[in-house]
């Protein structure tokens, strides 16, 4: 598996009301008061940069001058406004008329569009304020979204099993991103998020335990900073039950038509924080070293881990 840094480093990053580089309309004041938002060469850099590191290109050239990528900024709290604008350096939204005295706060994401399907990229949130005439400024700490791995048993997504998308979540090589698992079916077998995990190296700009070329081993937890564990495709009503069940599922060796009973269907080794929704936990077999304790046993949680 070839790992390969980011080729920007967003965490620093800040977006912030009226860069220098932007024009304004003198006279746009009418009382209340004014927030404006402007995207600088450095930002657009920075989408541009994460763009392509999700890309399988990695082509920052071609992201940058991508027609793709938009900026959405929000302000709510006591006032509600919305503008969509173009990714480019130069690009302003510009809210007037807010009321003086109204306690608000600024949310920006950045994110491609691809057809009707919006990829989230960067995301931020600022500090509550309190609107004077006039202009206001609103300083806003960007960092990565959620990146989103998608795991279907038939090995046709980016990963075919948990294990597996642990070792996506490492390539990334960027620490302490948060990360969405997305399970698109079923999965039949033990599921493991492990804390270690073992990549083949061959790439010197990894720190892992051994030399280049030999298997190393990376903790989960310093590449991670949360995992959201979903489904896909929501819930289905189960007749069984006679309510609505998550039609993802998580289906332990139990489940198998093989008889092979298994062991825990979905085992947490992380100290990575996870967090589970939508998916259907079944087919579990409790296992206490070589003795079989019957069925049970679907969510093992290692001590300590959350």
């Amino acid at each position: 598996m070839k790992i390969k840094k980011f080729l920007f480093a967003v965490t620093s990053l800040f977006m912030t009301a009226y860069f220098s580089g932007c024009f304004f309309l003198e006279d746009v004041n009418t009382g209340g008061g004014i927030v404006s938002f402007c995207v600088d060469g450095a930002m657009e850099l920075a989408i541009a940069s994460e763009n392509a590191a999700r890309s399988a290109t990695r082509d920052v050239i071609s992201a940058t001058s991508s027609n793709s990528l938009y900026v959405e900024v929000s302000l709510l709290g006591g006032f509600f406004a919305t503008a969509t604008i173009p990714a480019r350096s130069g690009q302003t939204a510009t809210f007037t008329d807010i009321p003086v005295g109204t306690s608000l706060y600024a949310q920006v994401t950045a994110y491609r569009l691809d057809g009707t399907e919006k990829t989230e990229l960067l995301y931020g949130r600022s500090e509550t304020i309190i609107i004077e005439a006039g202009e206001n400024a609103i300083t806003i700490p960007l960092g990565r979204s959620f990146i989103t791995i998608r795991v279907r048993a038939d090995g046709t997504a980016d990963a075919s099993d948990l294990e597996e998308a642990a070792k996506k979540i490492i390539s990334f090589n960027s620490p302490k991103n948060p990360f969405t698992i997305v399970v698109d079916g079923t999965l039949i077998g033990d599921q493991i998020i492990p804390e270690e995990v073992t990549i083949e190296n061959t790439d010197s700009d990894l720190s892992g335990s051994g030399s280049s070329g030999d298997p190393e081993i990376y903790n989960l937890s310093e590449y991670a900073r949360q995992i959201v564990l979903t489904g896909a495709n929501g819930l289905e009503f189960d007749s069984d039950f006679n309510d609505f069940v998550p039609s993802d599922v998580l289906a332990g060796k139990d489940d198998d038509s093989t008889g092979d009973t298994g062991d825990t269907t979905l085992t947490i080794e992380t100290s990575v924080p996870v967090i589970i929704k939508n998916l259907k936990i079944t087919g579990g077999n409790s296992v206490a070293g070589t003795v079989n304790l019957g069925n049970g046993g679907g969510l093992y949680v290692a001590s300590g881990q959350t």
